[in-house]
């Protein structure tokens, strides 16, 4: 009976290293997903915002800002691209094209990030057409 209670103990042992892997990794691939779901919601309210007429890209940079630090994003980890830098000038009907960028380690639950194969920038890109008279 003894011998029996040693090989359960040392069954989990084993087992249980290997499922906590396997639950952890899990979370942190899941964790990665939502933000980059929230890097993607940020890069389309800042081309929504840059395609409206009369916007800068001030309103732009706020519009994008306010929604990474919705995400849990720390300023200064993640970064902004416009095209064309300054929307205002942007002819009306044409593109224009907002990127964000960021880290991922800024907001990793950092359980097994080294070991799940995570990206370690994620980043969005969204186009929409600058409104106006045409």
């Amino acid at each position: 009976m003894k011998a029996r209670r040693g090989a359960v103990i040392l069954e989990a042992a084993v087992a249980l290293p290997l499922l906590l892997i396997i639950l952890f990794g899990g979370l942190e691939f899941a964790w990665a997903f939502t933000k980059k779901v929230e890097i993607t919601n940020a890069a389309r309210v800042g081309a929504r915002t840059a395609s409206l007429a009369g916007s800068d890209s001030q309103r732009v940079q706020a519009a994008v800002a306010d929604q990474m630090a919705a995400a849990g994003f720390p300023s200064g980890s993640w970064t902004l691209v416009m095209d064309p830098p300054d929307p205002s000038f942007a002819v009306p009907g044409s593109p224009v094209s907002v990127i964000v960028d960021a880290g991922y380690q800024s907001v990793s639950l950092g359980a097994l990030g080294s070991w799940v194969p995570i990206p370690e920038r994620i980043s969005s890109r969204a186009v929409m057409r600058k409104e106006g008279g045409m």
